[in-house]
């Protein structure tokens, strides 16, 4: 029985430390922020919304380069709380694009060849990383747009 306890006791000790090495390490690497500045910023553009697509309006306000991908995410509000719209999948074919330090871009996001969305509020995020030449170093940012359909 002692030994048991021993073991118990020690494969906790083990497992503690190993938890804690991984949450140093996750916190190491994991450099990724919500932008809730004006650093980058993104709008609908004006008359493009539909319950089946928006254009998106990509504003680069740094000095910095960033590198967006196809892909987001579209979550409703429910109860005061967001959640992500089932039906849409994200794209596999990730090209890179460069928003430019101080550029502004068009993006037309089109989901209706899969969902027609019901009116409701939204929200859209797109990820965006800084371009630099150390990988470990590069930041990545969430960014939102809150809509409306009606």
């Amino acid at each position: 029985m002692l030994k048991t306890n021993k073991g118990v006791f020690i494969l906790i000790i083990v497992l503690l430390i190993i938890s804690s090495v991984l949450a140093l390490i996750g916190l190491t690497f994991n450099n990724k922020e919500e932008i809730n500045d004006s650093s980058i910023i993104m709008n609908v553009k004006e008359g493009t919304l539909t319950n089946s697509g928006l254009t998106l309006i990509l504003i680069n306000n740094t000095d910095n380069e960033y590198i967006y991908g196809e892909s987001y995410h579209i979550e409703r509000k429910e109860n005061n709380h967001w959640v992500v719209v089932e039906g849409l999948s994200n794209i596999f074919n990730m090209p890179r694009h460069t928003l430019n330090a101080h550029e502004t871009v068009e993006v037309i996001k089109d989901w209706g060849w899969q969902i027609d969305l019901p009116a409701g509020e939204y929200r859209i995020n797109k990820e965006f990383n800084q371009k630099t030449s150390e990988e470990i170093n590069r930041k990545s940012y969430t960014v939102y747009v809150e809509f409306t359909l009606k």
